[in-house]
């Protein structure tokens, strides 16, 4: 009986050495959790790439009673068409990469990872850790004013644009416009998961015309995530804008009156 109770001291002792200690995960700020535990990502949408980081320090336990670093995390197990990259070794904090597939369907998917003490050399023991990643396509929003404007021929309307970041992921969007003739510029900008950039867009129209155009902002993750806007832009001729036709070489003046009006064309390219 006492043989028994020894071998189950034995057992308890040797499983209190080598079982994971608690990771403290920084990316998601999920705190401390335990070896089995689980660790919400958030929200990504697909494409996107979400960083996990977790501090390599552990305060307690181990081969000395008092803690030492863990070294490195891998990724056991992605979803079909997912990709990853491991930790290096040694990073401070630790941190491992988990991409979702750009037509990644909306639903929860689970990723598999242990965080790892090298050679056991610090006998904390290896920790392993379920991550959960909600995909979904709704991780942006964005918002365009003017709704309507009007100018002259060859001038710059211009827009303020919104666009909102509210998914798990860092992530670039590229803002263009459509329904514009002749109009191709497009505009990025990085925007950090869970916060909001405001910037100027141009849209420059050469013909009076009116046009129903569209701004959109789309992701460099995946063509499923985007947003679109529709705007009203009426372009009518001015007299800025027929100063600036006569260096096109329009001849819209008398002959005689040609030498005066490029003058004022050469005058208007100034503003």
């Amino acid at each position: 009986m006492r043989l028994f109770g020894a071998l189950i001291a034995c057992i308890v002792l040797f499983s209190s050495i080598y079982a994971g200690q608690m990771v403290k995960f920084i990316s998601p700020n999920a705190g401390d959790v335990s070896d089995g535990g689980t660790v919400d990502l958030g929200a990504i949408g697909p494409g996107q790439t979400v960083i996990i980081a977790i501090d390599p320090r552990v305060s307690a336990g181990g081969k000395h009673g008092i803690g030492g670093l863990y070294d490195q995390i891998v990724v056991l197990g992605v979803p079909q068409g997912w990709e990853y990259k491991n930790s290096k070794l040694y990073g401070n904090p630790i941190q491992a990469e988990v991409t979702a597939s750009r037509d990644a369907p909306d639903g929860q998917y689970e990723i598999d990872v242990e965080i790892v003490d090298e050679y056991g050399l610090e006998e904390l023991g290896n920790s392993k850790v379920k991550l959960l990643a909600q995909v979904k396509r709704d991780v942006m929003g964005m918002t365009v004013e003017p709704k309507s404007q009007e100018i002259g021929a060859g001038q710059p309307a211009r827009y303020t644009i919104t666009i909102s970041n509210t998914g798990s992921a860092n992530d670039i969007f590229e803002v263009s416009a459509s329904g514009v003739r002749n109009w191709n510029f497009k505009k990025s900008i990085y925007i950090p998961s869970g916060s909001s950039k405001q910037i100027t867009y141009e849209v420059v129209g050469d013909e009076e015309e009116r046009y129903n155009a569209a701004i959109e902002a789309r992701s460099a993750s995946s063509d499923l995530i985007y947003r679109s806007e529709s705007v009203e832009l009426v372009v009518k001729a001015s007299a800025a804008s027929d100063f600036k036709a006569a260096t096109r070489g329009l001849l819209i003046f008398p002959i005689i009156e040609g030498p005066v009006y490029y003058l004022f064309g050469l005058i208007s390219n100034l503003f």
